[in-house]
């Protein structure tokens, strides 16, 4: 397992200067997702296989996966470039912010210090269709 050094390395390392998305996606649209490209489906499984060894945590808390306790919602970080990042949020945590805007700052800001990669939400109205900031 790496340690918080290599992590945050790792996390510099992958090109966040360009406009990345971050996506919140249910279950069921997770098991499409599977459907559609099997390199993520194979990703994800070995993801699941490892909750009891890895233990990951919530992005918004500090609550613990098991395969008893599984995220009610999945966040999808994709950097422009390098590989994307897959975590998840409780039940508590989904339940506990009003709107989608509010759970991704958490999840940006969450990331973000656990990494120390600089992330921010960009609003979407200053965007162009084809990248870069208007």
């Amino acid at each position: 397992m790496k340690n918080r050094h290599e992590r945050r390395r790792a996390a510099k390392l992958t090109d966040f200067r360009a406009a990345g998305t971050l996506e919140i996606i249910a279950p069921d649209r997770l098991a499409a997702m599977c459907v559609d490209d099997h390199t993520f489906a194979d990703s994800l499984f070995r993801w699941l296989a490892s909750i009891p060894t890895l233990r990951p945590l919530c992005a918004t808390c500090d609550a613990t996966f098991r395969r008893d306790h599984m995220p009610s919602l999945f966040h999808l970080i994709r950097p422009a470039r390098g590989s994307a990042l897959l975590c998840g949020s409780c039940e508590n945590c989904a339940a506990r912010f009003p709107t989608d805007q509010a759970l991704m700052g958490a999840v940006v800001s969450g990331f973000a210090r656990a990494t120390g990669a600089r992330l921010r939400v960009a609003d979407a109205a200053n965007l162009h269709a084809k990248g870069g900031r208007a």
